[in-house]
């Protein structure tokens, strides 16, 4: 139940509400969405793959073993190193607009934000395909959630 509601919280973003409630979720609970969000975004190329019927050069079954197991851990691995990457210049911006956000805070920040732009990503790629043009919109909606989010924190007050 808890992952309805922080999935519909998460499409509210970045509203000041919705956020509060996202940020008390326990980090158990984001990591579980986390998978849930690349299983919505890799399902249709998942999908494609396992349709692909001219592969001759490794046999049928071991491509669809490498589609169902290896590329999976591939995402989640790639996915773990990029929304930490994304978070550190999270960091940065919140501190260059003097925000009290720390890391681990920007790392929940940044799965929950996912969730529009991996909804338009699936949505665009079952329509159009991939393109750089889909690419750059849905890093762009990711991006502008993300710093929107960063701003509605308080400043931070200056110490003496």
């Amino acid at each position: 139940m808890k992952l309805i509601y922080a999935f519909i919280d998460s499409l509210k973003l970045p509203k000041k509400e919705a956020m509060k409630r996202v940020n008390k979720l326990n980090m158990k609970t984001t990591i579980i969405y986390l998978f849930f969000l690349l299983i919505i975004w890799a399902l249709p190329i998942i999908i494609e793959l396992l349709a692909l019927k001219d592969n001759n050069d490794i046999p049928r079954d071991i491509y669809i073993i490498q589609v169902l197991i290896v590329y999976p851990f591939l995402m989640v691995f790639l996915a773990l190193v990029t929304i930490t990457i994304v978070s550190f210049f999270g960091t940065l911006v919140s501190k260059a607009v003097k925000r009290k956000l720390k890391f681990q805070l920007l790392w929940k920040m940044s799965v929950f934000a996912l969730t529009l732009p991996t909804l338009v990503y699936t949505l665009m790629y079952i329509i159009i395909g991939s393109n750089s043009f889909v690419n750059g919109g849905v890093l762009i909606l990711f991006a502008f959630t993300l710093v929107r989010m960063i701003l509605h924190y308080p400043k931070q007050i200056p110490t003496r």
